[in-house]
C-alpha cells in the first residue's frame, strides 16, 4: 500500500489534486502544536508503561484492488520486524556466553525498527521449536522454557515426582515470560507499533506415539503433551492480552510440511479446534490462521480450499485471517496467483517474508523470492498491497544488516519505500485523537483522501 505504487490508482501524487493535498496535509502537520507521533518515553519500559500511553486502535480487515488484508485502523500496511523470546537467550543474557543487555527490553532497538519504517512487531514465542528440537547424538532437546509440570521433570529443573518444587519453577518461569512480554507489547504501544503474538513450532504440534528419545530421520522431540503446551500458552496470551487493542494473535506457525495439500483434515480441525478455544477467551481479538510455509499446492487443496473449509466449520473472517509464507519449496510455478485468489476472499497476511537465497542475509533459509519478476518478496507485497512482516531482523545488527542494509537500501533502489504512507497515516492517527469540530472535520477528510491514495 505504499504511496509510491500509487500511479496504478487515479488519484496519485503524480496528477495535480493529489499534489495539492499533499501539500493541505504538510500545513496540517505544521499546525500540530505536539507533533504527529508520540514522544518517545525515556527509561526501561517496564509493564507500568502502558498507563502512560493509548494503545493504538486494533487492526481491520481492508479491502483493495487487490484483495483483502490486515492493515492498521487508519488501513496502513503492517510492515513488520521480529523478536524472538525464549528462555535459553533469557538465561544467557549478561553471562560469559551471552550478549550483556537484552535488546528485546531496550527502547533504542524500538528507536531504530520505528525510525526505519516498521510499524509492527511479529513476537515470536520460540521456546515451543526449542522443546521439540535438538541433537540426536545427546538424545537431549534444547533448554526451553517449562509449562507443563513434565518439562520440569525432563530437564532436571526439579527432583522427579516433587510436585511442590516443579510448581514453584513453573511459577516463576511463567513469571519471567509475562515480564518480557509486557515489556515489548508496552515499548511498542509507545511508538505506536502493533504486535503480533505467534507460538514457534515447525511441524510439532500434534502428540505422537511415543515418548522421549529424538528420532535420527528429522531430529525432532516427540512429546504426548505438546497440545497441552500450546492450549495452555493462549490460555494465557488470551487472559492477559485480549483486552492491548494493538495486540493480535499469529496461532501457529508453519503447522504441516509443506505445502496446503498436506494438511489433513485432523490438521484442519486442530487448528480450527484452536481457534475456537482462543476466540472464546479473546472475542475481539484478530486471529491469524494456516501460517503456511508456502501458497503453491500440487492439488485441489490449496489455501482457498482450506480457508473455505474453516468458514464452512464457523470461523469468522470478518476478524480472522489467513497467514502464509514466502517460501519457494518445489519446483511449482512461483506465481502470486495462489496469494491473490484467497485475498479476493479473505484477508491474507504475510507473517514471514524472508530473502531470497541469492541475497546474503547470514543465514542459510529456504529461497523466498519476489513474485513476478520482483527481486525481494518485501516488493511484491508492496505492490499487491498485502501486509507483511520480514523475518531475519532480531536485534539490531541483524537488522542493521539486513532490513536497513538490503531491504531498505533495495526499496529506494526499486522505487516501494513505504515512509509517506507512514507518515500520512500518523498524521491522521494524530486528528483523530484531537478534540472539537475543525480536528474531527480534518481527521474525516484526511482518512477519506488516505484511503483514497492507497486504494491499488
Amino acid at each position: 500500500m505504499s504511496l509510491q505504487f500509487s500511479s496504478l490508482n487515479s488519484c496519485c501524487f503524480h496528477t495535480r489534486p493529489a499534489r495539492i493535498a499533499f501539500s493541505l496535509a504538510a500545513c496540517l502537520l505544521l499546525l500540530a502544536p505536539t507533533g504527529v507521533t508520540a514522544k518517545q518515553p525515556a527509561g526501561h519500559g517496564g509493564p507500568s508503561a502502558s498507563k502512560k500511553v493509548n494503545d493504538p486502535p486494533r487492526v481491520i480487515v481492508r479491502r483493495t484492488a487487490w484483495g483483502k488484508t490486515v492493515t492498521g485502523s487508519t488501513g496502513q500496511l503492517l510492515r513488520g520486524g521480529v523478536i524472538p523470546v525464549f528462555k535459553y537467550r533469557r538465561d544467557l543474557i549478561g553471562t560469559e556466553h551471552g550478549p550483556e543487555t537484552d535488546y528485546a527490553r531496550d527502547p533504542e532497538f524500538y528507536d531504530q525498527m520505528k525510525a526505519a519504517g516498521v510499524n509492527a512487531i511479529r513476537l515470536v514465542f520460540f521456546d515451543p521449536w526449542q522443546r521439540s528440537h535438538g541433537d540426536y547424538v545427546t538424545d537431549q532437546p534444547y533448554p526451553y522454557m517449562p509449562i507443563t509440570v513434565q518439562d520440569v521433570y525432563r530437564q532436571g529443573l526439579a527432583d522427579e515426582g516433587d510436585r511442590k518444587a516443579a510448581k514453584r519453577v513453573l511459577r516463576e518461569e511463567r513469571d519471567k515470560l509475562f515480564d518480557d512480554f509486557d515489556t515489548i507489547i508496552d515499548l511498542a504501544a509507545q511508538r505506536g507499533m502493533y504486535v503480533m503474538i505467534n507460538y514457534h513450532d515447525v511441524f510439532g504440534y500434534t502428540d505422537p506415539d511415543f515418548d522421549g528419545g529424538i528420532p535420527i530421520d528429522d531430529w525432532q522431540f516427540g512429546y504426548t503433551d505438546n497440545q497441552t503446551y500450546l492450549n495452555t500458552f493462549w490460555n494465557w496470551m488470551s487472559k492477559r492480552y485480549k483486552n492491548r487493542t494493538h495486540v493480535f494473535f499469529e496461532l501457529m506457525n508453519e503447522p504441516v510440511g509443506y505445502h496446503p495439500n498436506d494438511y489433513s483434515d485432523d490438521d484442519i480441525q486442530a487448528i480450527y479446534d484452536l481457534y475456537r478455544r482462543v476466540r472464546r477467551r479473546a472475542p475481539k481479538t484478530h486471529l491469524v490462521l494456516g501460517s503456511f510455509v508456502t501458497p503453491a499446492s500440487w492439488n485441489e487443496r490449496t489455501m482457498l480450499a482450506i480457508a473455505d473449509q474453516w468458514e464452512s466449520m464457523g470461523v469468522d473472517f470478518t476478524n480472522a485471517s489467513i497467514g502464509y509464507h514466502g517460501y519457494d519449496t518445489s519446483d511449482l510455478p512461483w506465481t502470486s496467483d495462489d496469494v491473490t485468489e484467497v485475498a479476493q476472499k479473505y484477508a491474507i497476511l504475510n507473517t514471514e517474508q524472508n530473502f531470497p537465497e541469492y541475497v546474503d542475509d547470514g543465514t542459510g533459509d529456504p529461497d523466498a523470492p519476489g513474485y513476478d519478476g520482483d527481486f525481494y518478496g518485501h516488493q511484491s507485497m508492496e505492490r499487491l498491497n498485502i501486509s507483511w512482516f520480514s523475518w531475519n531482523t532480531a536485534g539490531p545488527d541483524e537488522f542493521e544488516a539486513n532490513f536497513e542494509g538490503l531491504l531498505r537500501a533495495e526499496a529506494a533502489a526499486k522505487g516501494f519505500l513505504w515512509d509517506a504512507e507512514l507518515w500520512l497515516a500518523d498524521l491522521v492517527q494524530y486528528y483523530q485523537n484531537q478534540r472539537g469540530f475543525f480536528a474531527r472535520f480534518i481527521y474525516y477528510a484526511m482518512k477519506c483522501y488516505f484511503w483514497r491514495v492507497t486504494f491499488f
